[in-house]
């Protein structure tokens, strides 16, 4: 069997593979701004998460914002352990067996090692005293997930106002989507609101993050049936 050879995903994949350093205390609009890039670089890697049109951007949110839009719920892969073939077993079936264990392994591997990247983006950006508290003391790693460990920077230092709720808000009802644009467009859109709706103490509930999704479909089959343009 051939040795696993990780990827450096933030090179070969990543649009933003190094982020700039927020110095000092991370307010609201440098987590936002981090997280968008993250939510990039993590579409960016192609997966079958969501459809297959979301890539890994599923890793840096939280399941209800991704339920907004995909309607699905993400199952995180888990490596399929020993492969065993019975004896007796066709030879194009143990070959099936050997190629199915095989994908199963890669997409297991994918998306712990694109996690990694990812989380490595949030270490590299923010300084280590705002994070230290969730540090491993044996191994100094995070072991939170990526959208806990940004719920737990906002909810801390990320503050706002009723006035960026309404702000994002507007950017939502007042976006047209333009069907070639990547569907991480309305991930951002939809995650605005909900981060600072959160951030502000006035959080939206799954079917409000649902309905914003919702309008915005609409609003671009609307168009497609008409003769409206964006």
């Amino acid at each position: 069997m051939l040795a696993y050879m990780p990827i450096d995903y933030a090179q070969a994949y990543f649009p933003k593979p190094v982020l700039p350093k927020i110095v000092g205390n991370p307010i609201f609009e440098k987590l936002k701004s981090m997280k968008k890039s993250l939510k990039s670089n993590a579409a960016s890697v192609q997966s079958d998460f969501g459809g297959e049109a979301h890539g890994h951007v599923v890793l840096v949110l939280d399941d209800e914002t991704y339920h907004a839009v995909t309607g699905e719920h993400y199952v995180a892969p888990n490596h399929p352990g020993a492969l065993v073939i019975p004896a007796g077993t066709a030879l194009h079936e143990a070959v099936r067996l050997r190629e199915e264990d095989a994908e199963h392994i890669r997409v297991f591997r994918e998306s712990i090692d694109v996690k990694t990247a990812l989380m490595k983006h949030i270490t590299s950006t923010i300084d280590n005293d705002y994070l230290k508290e969730h540090r491993d003391e044996v191994t100094n790693t995070i072991t939170m997930s990526i959208p806990d460990a940004l719920a737990f920077l906002f909810r801390c230092y990320g503050k706002a106002d009723s006035d960026k709720v309404s702000t994002e808000e507007t950017k939502v009802t007042e976006f047209s989507w333009n069907i070639v644009d990547p569907p991480v467009c309305i991930f951002n859109l939809i995650e605005g609101v909900r981060s600072v709706a959160n951030a502000a103490g006035v959080p939206k509930t799954e079917a409000q993050l649902i309905n914003y999704g919702l309008d915005i479909v609409r609003t671009m089959s609307h168009c497609l049936g008409s003769t409206c343009t964006s």
